[in-house]
């Protein structure tokens, strides 16, 4: 599972906490979040989460999802979007996803 945009980590955390045999990814945009959430972890003694730079999001490329979730992230960005339209495609090139599985924009 990827939550893209994880913020304080609310989600990712209670999921992982919950559904330990299951291996998160999180990628959020701001290092300052990245860093929070990754003491949270360690806190509690999580394994199966992976915190993403943004070098590591745009690398990934043999790794496949599940599910990729956003919760509360669209009124932060500009342009919400053209941002959902690039997630998208970009999910479409790199992890070959199911465009059934997909919203309609």
């Amino acid at each position: 599972m990827l939550e893209i945009g994880f913020g304080e980590g609310l989600h990712l955390i209670l999921f992982a906490l919950r559904y330990k045999k299951i291996t998160f990814f999180g990628y959020d945009v701001r290092e300052e979040n990245r860093v929070f959430v990754e003491r949270l972890c360690t806190f509690f003694k999580l394994t199966n989460v992976h915190l993403l730079s943004e070098s590591d999001f745009f690398a990934l490329s043999n790794v496949n999802f599940d599910l990729v979730y956003m919760v509360g992230v669209l009124q932060y960005v500009e342009n919400d979007q053209e941002m959902l339209l690039n997630i998208k495609k970009y999910f479409e090139v790199k992890w070959k996803i199911n465009p059934i599985s997909t919203c309609s924009l």
